[in-house]
């Protein structure tokens, strides 16, 4: 009831449109076990060198306190989002107590996110049991130079691939996941794309392709070498003067 927004010519409270809301958004662990060159976690991951942990979770107990508060406020509420970069990252422990704590506790149908080097069948078994219902993975590229010399992403293709086997095996029992692609990256060859296009024609059906233009957010690794490339006008774009290329996925239902 503190919060406000316009609506109109009017600053109103906002309580009536939170309680309008069907999904909300928790962060539940901060940092990342990558540091891939484009990313935040890279920036982050320097500056807190020798500072304590680089990755800090939130007890289920405080997790589960503030969902049980938003459905006490929030009466349309359907769904959950936790947006940690990757929520495989817990031990096994901790994610089997939350689906059981989750589901007995707050029983809705949650979103997260998995990476192909952190994807475990006996951690999706324990998410699944707690309602887990769709799930987002990064690939990024199916070029390993792409990933091991500009990404700094030592994610190897063989990793997607079992990592999308173990996510088909449980399609019953949720939506057809999303796996991230990044495109335009000026580092790319056709090759690079070629190889791709390729891996991902070798992820079994059906999946949701989403595919995002990179950003180079100021002080990554990878903004800074594009800078030292040249690649950069005043505004931190890449200068696309000769630079076109679509990539374009019939993917398999």
């Amino acid at each position: 009831e503190s919060h406000f927004i316009r609506e109109g010519a009017s600053i109103v409270s906002a309580g009536a449109w939170y309680r309008r809301m069907n999904r909300v958004l928790v962060h539940s662990t901060r940092g990342c076990p990558n540091t891939c060159a484009y990313c935040i976690n890279s920036f982050l991951t320097d500056i807190y060198s020798g500072k304590g942990k680089l990755m800090r979770s939130r007890s289920i107990g405080t997790i589960i306190n503030e969902l049980s508060y938003y459905k006490g406020i929030l009466p349309n509420l359907k769904s959950i989002f936790f947006t940690d970069d990757t929520m495989f990252a817990r031990r096994l422990e901790e994610l089997s107590l939350f689906g059981k704590v989750y589901k007995e506790k707050i029983g809705l149908p949650f979103v997260c996110y998995t990476s192909p080097n952190t994807c475990q069948e006996d951690k999706l078994k324990a998410l699944l049991a707690g309602g887990l219902n769709r799930l987002q993975m990064g690939i990024q590229t199916g070029s390993e130079r792409i990933n091991r010399e500009i990404y700094e992403r030592n994610i190897p293709n063989e990793s997607v691939i079992r990592s999308a086997g173990i996510i088909n095996k449980y399609m019953a029992q949720m939506s057809p996941p999303d796996y991230h692609i990044i495109f335009c990256n000026p580092y790319e060859t056709n090759q690079d794309i070629a190889e791709t296009v390729s891996l991902l024609k070798n992820l079994p059906a059906p999946f949701v392709l989403a595919a995002f233009q990179l950003v180079l957010l100021p002080s990554s690794k990878l903004c800074k070498r594009a800078e030292r490339d040249g690649l950069l006008d005043g505004d931190l774009l890449f200068n696309f003067c000769n630079y076109a290329k679509v990539l374009v996925f019939n993917s398999r239902q």
